[in-house]
């Protein structure tokens, strides 16, 4: 069952139904395990200029929190 939810996160992503995030978590993998998937079966990724600007925008919330 598990991998079957997996591979429709695959599926899903890939088809542009979901962004890389949502189908990270659809999939119940870590971000870099779900990155690792599409690597496997030689998936590019679909990241648009909202997607990357979006990251940064949670990347600085981060380090934000880890130097107080």
């Amino acid at each position: 069952m598990e991998k079957d939810k997996k591979e429709s996160a695959i599926d899903l992503y890939k088809n542009g139904k979901l962004s890389l995030e949502g189908a990270a978590k659809f999939s119940g993998a870590y971000m870099g395990e779900f990155l690792d998937m599409l690597k496997d079966r030689g998936i590019e990724l679909n990241v648009t200029m909202e997607d990357y600007e979006e990251g940064l925008k949670n990347l600085r919330k981060v380090w934000k929190g880890k130097s107080r």
